[in-house]
This record gives C-alpha cells, sequence and structure tokens, in this order.
C-alpha cells in the first residue's frame, strides 16, 4: 500500500480496495476539490427568553442548512 500527498487539485487521485492476494478489486476516482470552498461562517443573534419566538442569524460560505 502506497500512501501519498495530495498537492493539488489536478492531481489523479482513487481509492483502491485489494484482495487478500493483493489483487485490485476495484478502484474510484477521488473528486478533489478546494478547501477554500468548503469554509463557512455561522453567526448567531442574541435569544431572549420569553420574548423571541425564533433563534436567528447568518451564515456564508459553502454552509448551505443551519439545525438548532
Amino acid at each position: 500500500m502506497q500512501k501519498i500527498k495530495i498537492l493539488n487539485l489536478q492531481d489523479d487521485v482513487k481509492i483502491v480496495g485489494y484482495s487478500k492476494d493483493n489483487k485490485v478489486i476495484q478502484a474510484t476516482k477521488v473528486k478533489v476539490v478546494d478547501s477554500s470552498i468548503l469554509q463557512g461562517d455561522i453567526k448567531a443573534n442574541k435569544y431572549a427568553v420569553g420574548t423571541d419566538s425564533f433563534v436567528s442569524g447568518t451564515y456564508t460560505g459553502a454552509i448551505k442548512k443551519k439545525l438548532v
């Protein structure tokens, strides 16, 4: 088994499954993405118990859903 470092978005990366005899059973390409697109930020607004009906805030970047 060979360990590699993934350094570029263009690197050809695969995950390979081997048999007990070290023969390749299956190889699947791994999609390499820019980690900067996976970043984001969540900011919560203050919540007043007994006054506010909902928890609210904002989110940016790759964050597409929020859950309280």
